[in-house]
């Protein structure tokens, strides 16, 4: 897993493999970081780009679940999901959704341009 910041207020990730629990404490302290330079009522928009060979293992669930609580991203857009990947996080984040209360939006795009387009729209009518 690999996270950069494109703008002051966006995060990619690029994901392949399975995800680990360091994964997930990498997004953490990223996005941890990310808050201390730019502020806390700042909202951090996200895309996820996607390799190959995409898993989540159950034991890692539960923890993407909490870190799914603990809200790092306000929208987060998913570039590229192949068939199975767009289900298990569709899966995912509806999980999510159902326990936290205004719970980040997710939208699943084929492009990066088309991620950044709709993060820039969300981030407009954010302000």
């Amino acid at each position: 897993m690999a996270l950069d910041t494109v703008r002051p207020n966006v995060i990619r990730v690029h994901w392949s493999g399975q995800l680990t629990i360091e994964d997930l404490d990498l997004i953490r302290d990223y996005t941890s970081e990310l808050r201390a330079e730019i502020g806390d009522d700042t909202p951090i928009f996200a895309f996820i780009e996607l390799g190959e060979g995409l898993g989540i293992p159950k034991s890692v669930r539960k923890a993407l679940m909490n870190l799914g609580r603990e809200q790092p991203f306000c929208r987060t857009a998913v570039v590229g999901a192949p068939f199975q990947a767009k289900v298990m996080l569709e899966l995912i984040f509806n999980a999510i959704r159902l326990l936290v209360k205004d719970a980040a939006e997710t939208r699943f795009v084929d492009t990066v341009d088309e991620a950044l387009d709709w993060l820039d729209h969300e981030q407009a009518l954010a302000s």
